[in-house]
């Protein structure tokens, strides 16, 4: 979806699409979860014995399992045009516990989790720069951080965060960074950050309490989702030039929200159908 044509309402066209089936790693199921420019897809899969793997996959090579830390569970949420992959994997005896990684064809996958608690990496530019969120102990909540090899991890967010609990979803190739951080009321509110020099900005709401941000481009355009002032979870369109926009719904859907949005100003998402209250 886009904003000129949810304006003009939905368009019709008979384009032609080549379908892949990834296939899985012997399981049941699998998802993908992110592509890069290249085609190279990654996600999760189930594998002979019932076990969620990191996957990676391209249309001339048959899916591959990254692997895990530990010989348990993993999953990739992001991949970059160099092939570098992230994502989370169970790592540590006797108790184990959920970590970021980032996975090379040269070095496989490597732990970057610094914070001794759970954490998720969902991003990676092809600057090698990687955002996501972990459990700070010092803060007992979860906390954005950016990490890059070399440098290690490091908290992004306010100078102060201990009452807030924020995440990052989404990395563009400048460094600029969407999620989210809590309010001092405890409401998830979406923010853009560059990794760099640690500058915020709050992206608003539709006129409710929470947002949150889960997409950008390289144009610094983001998306996501927000309460409205009548309780209703909508898409929005946020860019520096009109702020935050509904990107509403088509007839017949109650609430809308939007995933990702690519240099073209191609957005998608997911529609709810149904009635409110009910």
């Amino acid at each position: 979806m886009n904003t000129s044509a949810q304006e003009r309402g939905p368009i019709a066209r008979a384009t032609a699409y080549t379908i892949y089936d990834v296939g899985t790693l012997g399981g049941n199921s699998s998802y993908a979860l992110a592509i890069n420019n290249r085609g190279r897809v990654v996600g999760h899969t189930m594998n002979l014995a019932g076990v969620a793997r990191a996957f990676l996959w391209s249309s001339s090579v048959a899916m591959q399992d990254l692997g895990s830390l530990e010989g348990t569970t993993s999953s990739a949420w992001g991949i970059n045009d160099l092939g570098q992959v992230v994502g989370k994997t169970m790592y540590g005896d006797p108790n184990k516990r959920q970590v970021a990684f980032i996975w090379t064809a040269s070095e496989g996958m490597q732990s970057i989790d610094e914070w001794t608690g759970s954490s998720d990496a969902f991003a990676v530019n092809d600057a090698g720069y990687v955002v996501g969120r972990g459990y700070h102990a010092e803060y007992s909540d979860n906390h954005a951080f950016v990490w890059m090899s070399g440098v290690g991890m490091a908290h992004l967010g306010p100078a102060d965060p201990r009452p807030s609990e924020s995440g990052l979803w989404a990395l563009n190739r400048f460094g600029k960074a969407a999620g989210y951080t809590h309010s001092p009321e405890g409401y998830g509110r979406a923010v853009c950050i560059h990794v760099r020099t640690d500058r915020l900005s709050f992206l608003g709401t539709l006129g409710g309490s929470t947002s949150k941000a889960t997409g950008i481009n390289d144009l610094g355009q983001v998306v996501g989702y927000s309460s409205t002032s009548n309780g209703a979870t909508r898409g929005f369109l946020w860019t520096v030039e009109h702020g935050m926009q509904d990107l509403g719904v088509l007839p017949g859907f109650i609430e809308s929200s939007a995933s990702d949005i690519n240099n073209s100003g191609h957005i998608v998402g997911s529609m709810l159908t149904g009635s409110r209250g009910s």
